[in-house]
């Protein structure tokens, strides 16, 4: 299920809920509420439930939702706090799809710099370096190594397999290394998955439920570095140290470290983890609007210098052939 359509479903869901239905009437209800897609999901739960299963049992029977939805509605169900998740569950997603939505916004504009400084690169040395040599062979100018390198070199074939070879490199570092390792962008990523991670836990804990459980739910969680991390912190809680100890396995910023270190001193991790949240939350807008804001004088310098120097490699032959007269 799409992120918006899932934000849609828990929304009906928590409104049901809210308004004194119980969990039978209110899915017999959404099988008249959504897209088909969302009918029939309803459709599936509802027989689930009427066979006596739990909520969670039969979100997870459907295949539709991700596992850490799951184990948050689990969390819910069995700290009788089901409406309170779900809420919880919605604005959360709601407030990544916000984040998401204003960091896709912020790039489009440097994206499409980028694809026009490319274009206009391309086209300068596919089209405009070739189309002068005839002009050099009618004036009989001598051409300098430059620009014979320039225009023996097949660009076309050049430009493509340093794309694909651009390509690969951004796949397998992420691969190997994690979003964060992305060029350029991987950081503002990267605190995406940090705000992710505090608000989970924030979530959890303050359900009732412990550090190191919530940790375990945490695991479920689609991205690999959140999992690994998450794996490694359990590991050193079991070992005896301090959150704030295993927190530096992945946490350099001294203020959200700085959080937990006196919410863990104090015993109040809840208010800790949401404040980190709400830090990476006001992080997230700041580096997406300078990023844009920073992007488009450096690429604008970029393609300036580039067409600079390819004009006065292509003028200077000329030039001197002028001076010669």
């Amino acid at each position: 299920m799409k992120e918006k359509h899932l934000i849609e479903f828990l929304d009906n869901i928590f409104y049901l809920l809210k308004g004194k239905v119980s969990l039978l009437p209110a899915f017999k209800l959404m099988q008249d509420i959504g897209d088909k897609n969302q009918r029939l999901i309803s459709q599936d739960i509802f027989s689930s439930l009427e066979k006596g299963y739990s909520l969670h049992e039969s979100l997870n029977s459907t295949g539709q939702f991700p596992k850490y939805i799951i184990e948050l509605i689990k969390v819910g169900e069995e700290g009788e706090m089901l409406v309170k998740s779900i809420e919880k569950i919605s604005a959360f997603l709601k407030q990544k799809k916000e984040l998401k939505e204003t960091l896709i916004t912020s790039l489009i504009y440097p994206g499409i710099l980028l694809g026009i400084a490319l274009l206009t690169i391309i086209l300068t040395l596919v089209w405009l370096v070739p189309s002068m040599e005839a002009v050099y062979i009618t004036l009989g100018v001598d051409k300098n190594i430059i620009l014979n390198i320039i225009l023996t070199l097949p660009f076309p074939q050049l430009l493509l397999i340093g794309a694909v070879v651009a390509a690969l490199f951004v796949y397998i570092r992420i691969k190997r290394e994690g979003i964060r390792r992305l060029p350029v962008l991987g950081k503002i990523f990267w605190d995406l998955e940090k705000m992710t991670y505090y608000e989970i836990l924030h979530n959890t804990l303050q359900q009732g439920i412990s550090l190191y459980k919530s940790l375990s739910l945490l695991q479920h969680y689609p991205s690999k570095e959140i999992k690994d991390i998450a794996f490694k912190q359990k590991q050193l809680l079991s070992k005896g140290h301090s959150f704030t100890s295993a927190l530096r396995s992945f946490e350099n910023n001294p203020i959200p470290l700085g959080f937990i270190t006196v919410g863990e001193e104090a015993a109040n991790l809840v208010d800790a983890t949401q404040r980190a949240a709400n830090f990476y939350q006001k992080e997230l807008k700041l580096k997406a609007a300078g990023f844009a804001k920073t992007f488009e004088p450096i690429m604008m310098l970029v393609v300036a210098s580039v067409i600079v120097v390819i004009v006065i490699v292509l003028l200077y032959p000329i030039y001197s052939l002028l001076q010669n007269i």
